[in-house]
Parts: C-alpha cells; structure tokens; sequence
C-alpha cells in the first residue's frame, strides 16, 4: 500500500509537538493522528472519514494544521474506491436493485 502522510508544513515530518496544541486544535490534532494511523494500516475509508472530521474541529485560524489536513486527504483519497457509474434521479434515492440484462451492462456495472 501506498500514502504518503504531511504532518508538518514547511519543517520536516511527524506532528507539531503536543504543548503547541490545545482546545479544539488539539482535538483536530488528535482526529488527523487517528485517521494517518487508521491510514497507514490499510483502513483509508475509516482514515479519510477521520481527517474530515479533523478539518471540521480545526479552527480557521489554525491555518497549519488545516493545510496538513487537506494535504493528507489529497494523499490518500486515492486508497478508496472511486464511483465508476453515477445514475441521476430527480428524488431521493432510499435503496437500489441491480439485474443487468447484458452482459455489456454487467461489465460496465462491475467497472474495470
């Protein structure tokens, strides 16, 4: 597996250290730290999950540590799968059944 995880900007690897941290910079901290480890081991949906929820706690004026986030997320958002097939609907959609009748249909629903 691949990714590559951008903690510090500017100065080097690994987190910022813990005493320049604190409130809710700290809880976005923590969240990034969960969601590069949860990475790392091979759980990026869980991971990129993690880092949205870092970017909601970090404060704007943290402009570091939000840079970091948006750089680990641009990193590792190719870990998941990726749609190969959007189908529009006018409503909301609540469940989907699938029967191809084609073969070329089930082909282009199972993607590449």
């Amino acid at each position: 597996m691949s990714g590559v995880s951008f903690w510090r900007i500017g100065g080097g690897t690994g987190p910022l250290p813990r005493r320049a941290r604190s409130g809710p910079t700290a809880a976005a901290d923590f969240a990034l730290d969960r969601a590069i480890s949860l990475c790392e081991k091979g759980e990026a949906g869980l991971g990129l999950l993690w880092m949205a929820q870092a970017l909601r706690l970090a404060p704007v004026e943290a402009v570091d540590l939000r840079h970091a986030i948006r750089a680990n997320l641009a990193a590792w958002e190719h870990q998941v799968s990726q749609p190969t097939l959007l189908l529009p609907h006018p409503d909301m959609v609540w469940a989907v059944a699938v029967q191809p009748r084609r073969a070329a249909d089930r082909d282009r629903l199972r993607g590449p």
